[in-house]
């Protein structure tokens, strides 16, 4: 298990929590759900807190699907004004709007797709076609998707042995061994 923080950006003293998640505890990124915590990805306090997750390096892991602040649309401001952070799309935009997603994805390099609970398997290969092997993750939701079903999905895609090893390790492997656990300027705590 690798460890996200899930806090809410709302939350007084946000980046202090972040901090510590990850140079205290050892966490390996930022997960944001908006409909929880009711803001769009490009509200102030959401950019503030993604911009100190960039500061350690440490990706932001965010829902994309089909409700109202998790449209693919939503990420576009947040993907202008956080250019240096990993930004991750879970979900590869739900399913009504996975080509919405792979679109956007194209246009900002700092977003990432990740192929969790998405219900397109000929997507996911559209995603890889159209974005290259190096900007999608596996990933498999679980405990709430079976892990097996997200996995077959990406082995079904034909894909050479190298783009196989990036999507499902290698891709997300060399983004968490990027993260910083000291605070910037400041070395081990």
């Amino acid at each position: 298990m690798i460890p996200y923080a899930r806090i809410n950006p709302h939350a007084a003293g946000a980046a202090a929590l972040l901090e510590e998640a990850i140079v205290d505890l050892g966490m390996k990124g930022l997960k944001i759900h908006q409909e929880s915590v009711t803001a769009p990805a490009h509200h102030e306090s959401v950019v503030k807190l993604v911009k100190k997750a960039a500061e350690f390096e440490a990706p932001v892991l965010f829902h994309s699907g089909d409700e109202p602040l998790s449209l693919p649309q939503q990420f576009k401001e947040l993907a202008e004004r956080a250019p240096e952070a990993t930004i991750i799309l879970a979900h590869m935009g739900g399913y009504h709007h996975t080509d919405d997603a792979i679109r956007l994805c194209e246009r900002y390099e700092n977003l990432l797709l990740d192929t969790s609970a998405c219900p397109y398997p000929h997507k996911i290969g559209a995603a890889i076609e159209r974005l290259g092997a190096h900007r999608v993750l596996f990933g498999s939701d679980g405990p709430g998707c079976n892990p097996k079903l997200e996995l077959r999905k990406i082995i079904r895609l034909g894909l050479s042995e190298n783009e196989q090893r990036l999507v499902l390790h290698d891709n997300i492997a060399s983004i968490l061994e990027r993260v910083r656990h000291e605070v910037p300027g400041r070395g081990p705590s």
